[in-house]
């Protein structure tokens, strides 16, 4: 399981405060995210990659808390040690933040960035949204010349980042779009998908595993059962499953190279589970013909019931930013009782979170501090509610 978090807010500065508190945990960042950063900090990143920089970031915020001589600020002293090394070990995952850079407000955002290859890139989204949208004469040389171009700009940053996964740029199937802009969606994936083995044939050293992103294409949910049977949509979504599997698999023999694994998107708007069983079942089956059940399975947002559900066919690691959204609004996973509650600390736990600190810094609502307690609200809401979830996943494993 991944948590999500986001290097261009506050929040960033203040998990530093505790490092020992998430040293193992697998940690999802949207490139997105990093192009929103504050100059200083992508800069930082680029030249650092990802862990440099967190380490680096570690010592200046350690020193500044550490300086600092208000009451509120007296309680994380104790928690910082500068005179060792930065100890994260955890996973990190880029995403390729390819569901931010469907929005154009989001991409005139990074307009206005300082960098010239971030603006290139919102440019190149920017158009490959324009060209994606017509329809009549849509000129599919220029659209996939287009993708491969916003690919390699995107890569190279990420490269640059060192994560241990990066995950193919694309663009999310969103079912009640016309099918002649979801397929072009498909084909805009694809094309990422390849372009990115293809530089990594290119590149030489080691290199982060890469995960290529797929997503369903077929008939919307709401036409299931009515206008079309759900044997004929399982057969539809397999065979566009199927399509975009061997489309990888034939860069896979042309390059020389593999994909670490896959990424299927577009699941995080599914709530019928009747509906993601079709869609999970699908691939599975289509996986299992072709012969890669075995490779990573990644699901994008899917997080405690679906993750657990998603397992069963096979998906082998998630991600969510649950654990954030609630924090947000001071709300507290109890694991006694499953539920979410505002302002109440859990009576026992045993997550890490609160094996460390008291009950009241959880609770700390005082100026300046009041985002730091909601750091740790957020780990340990990830601890109880997603961890709980995984433990299920191992049940499940150990079931005859």
């Amino acid at each position: 399981m991944f948590a999500v978090y986001s290097p261009s807010g506050n929040q960033w500065r203040k998990l530093m405060y505790f490092p020992d508190d998430w040293r193992s945990l697998n940690i999802l960042i949207s490139t997105y995210d990093v192009y929103c950063a504050d100059p200083a900090i992508v800069r930082e990143m680029c030249q650092l990659g990802l862990r440099g920089h967190m380490a680096s970031l570690f010592r200046h915020v350690g020193k500044k808390v550490l300086q600092t001589n208000l009451p509120q600020y007296k309680t994380y002293h104790s928690y910082i040690n500068l005179d060792r090394s930065f100890p994260y070990r955890g996973l990190l995952m880029l995403d390729s933040g390819g569901f931010s850079f469907g929005h154009p407000d989001k991409l005139a955002r990074l307009l206005r960035s300082p960098f010239p290859a971030i603006r290139r890139f919102a440019g190149l989204m920017l158009a490959v949204a324009r060209l994606e949208s017509q329809e009549s004469e849509w000129d599919r040389v220029r659209f996939a010349l287009l993708a491969r171009l916003a690919q390699c700009l995107h890569l190279r940053t990420q490269l640059k980042l060192q994560p241990d996964i990066i995950v193919t740029l694309d663009r999310v199937m969103q079912f009640d779009l016309p099918y002649r802009v979801k397929s072009r969606r498909v084909l805009f994936n694809l094309t990422c998908a390849r372009t990115a083995l293809e530089l990594y044939a290119r590149t030489p050293g080691p290199k982060p595993l890469l995960f290529a992103v797929i997503h369903p294409l077929g008939p919307p949910p709401g036409s299931i059962g009515k206008t079309v049977s759900e044997e004929r949509a399982a057969a539809f979504y397999a065979r566009t499953f199927a399509l975009q599997i061997k489309y990888l698999l034939r860069a896979e023999a042309e390059t020389g190279l593999r994909f670490g694994g896959f990424a299927v998107g577009s699941l995080v708007p599914v709530t019928n589970y009747g509906f993601l069983g079709l869609l999970a079942g699908s691939l599975a089956k289509t996986l299992a013909t072709l012969g890669v059940e075995g490779r990573p399975l990644h699901a994008f947002g899917a997080a405690d019931r679906k993750a657990v559900f998603l397992h069963r066919y096979g998906f082998t690691s998630f991600d969510s930013n649950l654990h954030v959204v609630k924090a947000r609004n001071r709300q507290i996973y109890d694991p006694a009782t499953g539920t979410y509650k505002k302002m109440q600390p859990p009576s026992s736990c045993t997550c890490p979170v609160c094996h460390r600190h008291a009950p009241e810094e959880l609770l700390e609502n005082r100026q300046g501090v009041k985002e730091v307690a909601t750091v740790l609200q957020s780990l340990h809401n990830f601890y109880t509610n997603h961890m709980a979830h995984l433990e299920a996943m191992r049940r499940l494993h150990k079931e005859p």
